[in-house]
Parts: structure tokens; sequence; C-alpha cells
């Protein structure tokens, strides 16, 4: 086993690489990152810049960017320094069903001293469960990617739908890194093999070949499943209301 000269990364590590001094890829990618986002005098100038454009951009909007909160310290200070700065952010908070009192009340009372509006999406308590554990069942490294890839893609959709182009976010890549491609790939498809190899669990597009299918498998399935029991609260006119729905979804995505 080789390790890195520099730090922890060894070749248990499928794609890891070393230059003529030892020292690995991945560290040689931190110090890419540091060039390209320098601190000190350098940095404020391109930080300036950046406040600048947001501001000029967002003139006549409510708001002129989004900024995802959590309740914890990197969040918060950055919908403080947000508002300090003159920005007019929209707090965006995702719960997956697992936010703390603490973390809740951290989001209250953050938007409530600053004057910042606050936008909070719940999860399908059900959905979320079931996407948590087909992660823990694949015993993949990154559990958690689930409320990860929400948490992105509702920011992207506050973000669409307020007209706003700038979405902030409290991370440092000096203070905490990711992992190798190797470990987690950050995408749908992802998500989509990582559900396949659940028994019982499906996930589809709005394509209706890719509707049916799923809904053949799901007919042919022959376990015993909850699903009765998460549709026993539906009227006929609940369900009608969310088919019409669905195949308006399909008719707009081929349109």
């Amino acid at each position: 086993m080789i390790r890195c000269s520099r730090c922890v990364s060894d070749t248990t590590m499928a794609e890891i690489t070393f230059n003529k001094h030892g020292i690995c890829n991945f560290c040689e990618l931190h110090d890419r990152f540091v060039n390209m986002h320098p601190l000190g005098p350098e940095g404020n100038k391109r930080l300036s810049t950046l406040l600048s454009k947001i501001k000029k951009e967002g003139e006549n909007k409510t708001y002129d960017c989004i900024v995802g909160l959590s309740g914890g310290a990197d969040s918060t200070a950055l919908l403080h320094w947000a508002v300090q700065n003159g920005l007019k952010p929209l707090a965006v908070s995702f719960d997956n069903g697992w936010s703390t009192d603490i973390a809740v009340k951290n989001i209250r009372n953050a938007t409530e001293i600053l004057g910042v509006e606050l936008h909070t999406i719940i999860a399908d308590w059900e959905e979320m469960k079931d996407l948590q554990r087909a992660f823990l069942k694949a015993s993949v490294s990154d559990a958690d990617a689930p409320t990860d890839y929400a948490i992105y893609s509702i920011l992207y959709k506050e973000a669409i739908s307020e007209g706003v182009r700038f979405s902030l976010n409290g991370h440092s890549f000096r203070a905490e890194g990711t992992v190798p491609k190797s470990w987690s790939y950050f995408d749908g498809k992802y998500v989509k093999s990582v559900i396949s190899e659940t028994e019982g669990c499906f996930i589809t597009s709005y394509d209706p070949n890719e509707i049916a299918s799923s809904i053949e498998k799901v007919i042919s399935w022959n376990k015993r499943t909850n699903g009765r029991k998460r549709i026993t609260h539906l009227d006929n006119k609940i369900i009608a209301k969310k088919i019409y729905y669905l195949y308006k979804s399909i008719l707009n995505h081929n349109n």
C-alpha cells in the first residue's frame, strides 16, 4: 500500500495517483482550488464584484439570492453575512423528517432577527423513508445522499420560481472537501441505480413508456407491501385529482 506524502489518502482509493514527489492527485486538486479561489485582498475584490452583480440584477426584485438554511453554524453565518452586505435573500429550509428542535428554533430565530422571509419545504415522510431505507440497504458510503439531492433540487426550484439567478451555499472546500468520485456519484442516475437494486421499490420519470414499465413491475410484485395502508385515507376525488395531474405533467413534459 502506498500513502500520499502529504495527506492520509492511499492506494485503497481506486483513482488515486501520485506525482514525482509522492503527493496524490487529491492534494493537487485542492491546491488548484486554492489558486482558483484566493483569500485576502484578491478574494475580497472578487467577492465585492460578485456582490455588486447580485445587487444589480436584483434591483427590481423582492429577492436577489437564495440562501439554504439548515439551522447550523455555516448557513446561519452565511445568511447573516448576506444581510449585513445589503443583499435581499430568501431563506429556504428543507425538513426531511429528522430536523431537530434546536435546528428548527435556530432557523426561526435567525430569520426573525434578520428580517428574512423563510420558505420551508417538508418532505413526504413515507417517500423519504423509502429512499433512505434503499440507501441503507445498499450499504453505500453516502447514506444521506437523498437529503443532499433534495436540498439542491429545492434550492434550484425556489430560485427559478422567484426569478433569482444566485444561490448562496455555506460551504468551504478548505474546511471540508468532497469524497472521490468512486465513492459517490452525485446525480440522478445514481439514485435511480440504488433504488432499482432495492426489492419492491421503483422510480420513474415522466416518460409514458417508463411509467407503464414501472406500473407493470408493481402489479407483478408478488410480495405484500404497506401500500394499502398509505392510501386508505384517500377518497375518489383525491385519487382522480392525483391521476389528472400525473397525466397533465406527462403531456406537458412531452410537449
